[in-house]
């Protein structure tokens, strides 16, 4: 998968191969942490509007259907090197924008490098963690300084393990899902429902 397979009687630097796992992904990870902290304001000042938001939605469904279309996906996972995750952490870092999805964009870098559906899938969840904890980590720092969070902490520690609890479910339904089925069902999702917000935008 991301690194050569061991003999069961190979013990020697047994724990190679996960600490080059964890190298991966945080090449990976850096530069959407980068880019999110570089760019943050200025997105939420210039991309935040329904319109861009749903433009880029259908142009994320466009690329899917094409990307399975143009795309021949191989039948066995490449060795994934630092260069392949650098380039998915790069397709990521594209996600910090509102209307393209982190997880869409990662999918899409790894089967790009050579992984298959169902291992770019897994690799894309792995990056999900450091991004998402990076991320709530900053606004619970901020929430904690313009001291907005109050006597509610209990509320927002139920709330963060419902939100993990409900991820690993999810997850582990989109892992058997993409073990059968295409991307081209979330091309045709994103498409209809960003059609459906131009219209509302300029019906409202």
């Amino acid at each position: 998968m991301f690194f050569p397979k061991k003999s069961k009687n190979d013990t020697k630097n047994i724990l190679l191969p996960n600490r080059r796992l964890l190298g991966l992904i945080l090449i990976a990870t850096s530069p959407g942490l980068i880019m999110g902290y570089l760019s943050n304001h200025w997105i939420e000042n210039h991309w935040r509007s329904l319109l861009t938001v749903a433009s880029l939605m259908i142009a994320m469904g466009v690329i899917y259907w094409l990307f399975e279309r143009l795309i021949k996906l191989p039948k066995v996972s490449k060795l994934l090197t630092s260069w392949d995750a650098l380039s998915i952490g790069l397709m990521q870092a594209v996600a910090v924008i509102p209307g393209i999805s982190r997880s869409g964009m990662t999918l899409l870098g790894g089967m790009y490098v050579g992984l298959t559906r169902e291992v770019a899938a897994k690799f894309s969840f792995l990056l999900a963690a450091p991004v998402i904890a990076a991320a709530g980590g900053y606004g619970l720092y901020s929430a904690w300084a313009e001291k907005s969070i109050g006597k509610d902490y209990w509320f927002l520690l139920i709330a963060c393990i419902m939100s993990v609890a409900s991820g690993l479910l999810v997850i582990r339904w989109l892992l058997k899902f993409y073990q059968k089925y295409s991307l081209s069902s979330f091309a045709y999702y994103l498409v209809v429902a960003g059609a459906g917000l131009v219209i509302y935008n300029f019906l409202r």
